[in-house]
C-alpha cells in the first residue's frame, strides 16, 4: 500500500446535501453499509499522515461517527460561504510541510486500491498537481504539493480549488473506471 508521510487530506464533509434530501453522508453504502462519509474516510485514511474532517458545526451525528473512528473532524462555521471555506479552514490545521489531498466526502466508490494506484502515480512526481480522469471527465481528489498552500489558503467561494486548476499544469491520472468520477448527489446515485 502507497502511504505518504508527508501528505494530509482533507475530507470535505461540510455540504448541505440539498439535492439528496439532507443528512446524505450518514446514508449507508454498498458494499459493507457504512455511512457514506465514513466509507469515504476509512479508503484514504491509511494512504496519509493525517486525515482531517470537515463538518458544518451542527452535524453532530457524522462528527461523532468520524470521531469513533479517530478521525479529526473541524467543524466550519463558514461552510454556507462555499467549498474553499472548508479547505481554508481544514488547510490551517496541517503543517505547513504538508502536501494536500482534497477529497470530497460523497464519493464513497473509490477504493483503498483506487487510492493505492492513485499515491503512486504522484509518487512519480510529488512536486506536480495531480488529478484523476476517467475519459477526459476531471474527477476527485486533488493532490496539491505543500508549495501552493499560500495560494490555497486564498480561496473563495463555492468553487473549491478550481482558480488555480485552471491555471496550473496537471498531470493527468487516467483511470478506466469512473470511481473517481462519481459522487453522490440523489438517493438514485446510490444504486
Amino acid at each position: 500500500m502507497q502511504h505518504s508521510v508527508n501528505t494530509s487530506a482533507l475530507l470535505l464533509a461540510a455540504g448541505n446535501g440539498t439535492r439528496f434530501g439532507g443528512d446524505k453522508l450518514l446514508a449507508p453504502v454498498e458494499p459493507n453499509q457504512l455511512p457514506m462519509g465514513l466509507q469515504s474516510a476509512n479508503s484514504i485514511a491509511p494512504h496519509v499522515a493525517n486525515l482531517i474532517c470537515i463538518t458544518r458545526p451542527h452535524d453532530q451525528a457524522l462528527i461523532q461517527i468520524f470521531q469513533n473512528e479517530g478521525y479529526t473532524c473541524i467543524p466550519n462555521p463558514d461552510y454556507h460561504t462555499g467549498l474553499a471555506s472548508s479547505i481554508v479552514t481544514g488547510l490551517k490545521r496541517i503543517p505547513d510541510q504538508h502536501n494536500l489531498m482534497i477529497v470530497l466526502a460523497d464519493m464513497p466508490f473509490i477504493s483503498r486500491q483506487n487510492f493505492d494506484e492513485f499515491f503512486h502515480f504522484i509518487s512519480q512526481a510529488p512536486d506536480c498537481i495531480a488529478r484523476p480522469y476517467f475519459e477526459e471527465n476531471p474527477g476527485h481528489p486533488v493532490y496539491f504539493p505543500a508549495a501552493f498552500r499560500d495560494e490555497l489558503l486564498q480561496l473563495k467561494g463555492d468553487q473549491g480549488a478550481q482558480a488555480i486548476l485552471r491555471t496550473q499544469e496537471i498531470r493527468k491520472f487516467q483511470v478506466n473506471h469512473p470511481h473517481f468520477c462519481k459522487d453522490v448527489d440523489r438517493v438514485s446515485d446510490l444504486a
